[in-house]
């Protein structure tokens, strides 16, 4: 997504961790910054973020489901909010919605979870597959033949 895309897209908070970061360092208040920041600092709830990501994606939630190989059912109470997804759902989530590494992550991150990491085997595969824009079907594969638990 270029930055003019961001600024155009509703519910979209373009603003940089990096940049962030870099600010609070060279903050002298603690209470300006947060002033300051106050929008970007606030936390999306993951059901906002998922109708985002359908608006943009220009996909249905009953496509992006039917894409990640979810169950229906959880996957519509992940939606209303009545259901936390664990990481692993919404990985599955991720290719649901086609989405790339970066996407990936923001993904993982409103969602309260850890990053993928290249030093986890498993993770180092997801990153593997989304980098190289790769399916859910060959995620499957490669994680059976590494010997590594599927994402169910």
């Amino acid at each position: 997504m270029t930055k003019e895309e961001e600024k155009k897209t509703p519910g979209f908070l373009p603003c940089k961790t990096e940049r962030l970061l870099g600010e609070l360092k060279e903050s002298a208040s603690i209470f300006s910054y947060i002033t300051r920041n106050e929008p970007v600092l606030e936390a999306l709830p993951l059901t906002e973020y998922l109708e985002f990501l359908g608006d943009w994606k220009k996909l249905k939630k009953s496509q992006a489901i039917r894409l990640s190989g979810l169950n229906r059912n959880y996957a519509y109470q992940i939606y209303s909010g009545l259901k936390h997804p664990s990481r692993d759902k919404l990985v599955l989530l991720s290719f649901g919605y086609s989405l790339d590494l970066e996407e990936t992550q923001k993904l993982l991150a409103v969602g309260g979870f850890c990053l993928l990491s290249p030093r986890s085997k498993r993770d180092s595969v997801v990153i593997f597959v989304k980098h190289k824009g790769m399916s859910l079907d060959r995620l499957d594969t490669l994680l059976d033949q590494l010997d590594l638990a599927p994402f169910v």
